[in-house]
């Protein structure tokens, strides 16, 4: 039983760590992020992950520029 607290109490606390890493790309911008992995000071792992995530969310062009591109006739870079 205790056990199983623990675990839970362990997956929190990655889950938090991985949350306040996203808000930190978010304010200092993800080359700066990235350096701070380089240099030891985010654990690589788990800093890595993130950036794969910001990547994900960056991936798709907000609506306003799709739609310029679509009067435009022009072809989004973005699509794969």
């Amino acid at each position: 039983m205790m056990a199983d607290v623990r675990k839970a109490t362990q997956a929190e606390t990655s889950a938090d760590r991985l949350a306040k890493l996203e808000r930190l790309v978010h304010e200092i911008g993800l080359a700066r992020f990235v350096g701070r992995i380089n240099s030891g000071v985010i654990d690589s792992a788990d800093g890595f992950s993130v950036v794969e995530r910001f990547e994900g969310e960056q991936i798709h062009r907000p609506i306003s520029s799709r739609l310029i591109h679509y009067v435009l006739g022009r072809s989004d870079s973005y699509e794969a």
